[in-house]
């Protein structure tokens, strides 16, 4: 399913009204099945990468998990196993808060919009998915 980016930017600003700071770099976006979502994190296999603070950290995870999962999708496309209309990135990217599921800290994370637009965040560290939810996931950037 085909989305804008002004809905996307819309649903996330129904889960984070006062967020000032949400980039989207693309005019449409394909949206993911959850399980497509959660089967791209079984493949990519960011988890299993070593953590160095500072080095490789969380910044760096999330980074991971979205280059991987293009270079994925690229990779399906160039084969041809992609329709025309799913020809479009995820609104997939990166998120920057300092309260995730009630735990207080600067962290970076991923966010991704599913085919049932629901706003999910990811941690690509541990491969955990939740809803989104501004009474626990305090965040202030978001870059899809």
């Amino acid at each position: 399913m085909q989305a804008t980016y002004k809905e996307i930017r819309t649903l996330i600003r129904n889960v984070w009204p006062g967020l000032k700071h949400v980039w989207l770099r693309d005019t449409k976006y394909w949206l993911p099945r959850l399980f497509d979502v959660q089967f791209a994190i079984k493949h990519t296999r960011i988890e299993i990468m070593s953590y160095f603070d500072a080095i490789h950290d969380c910044d760096d995870y999330a980074l991971q998990f979205q280059a991987q999962t293009n270079k994925w999708r690229y990779g399906i496309a160039n084969q041809g196993l992609l329709k025309q209309d799913e020809m479009y990135q995820w609104p997939l990217g990166q998120v920057l808060g300092t309260v995730f599921r009630d735990k207080h800290e600067l962290h970076n994370c991923n966010i991704v919009v599913t085919d049932d637009w629901i706003v999910r965040l990811i941690e690509p560290q541990t491969d955990e998915i939740w809803i989104a939810n501004k009474d626990h996931d305090e965040v202030f950037m978001i870059f899809v």
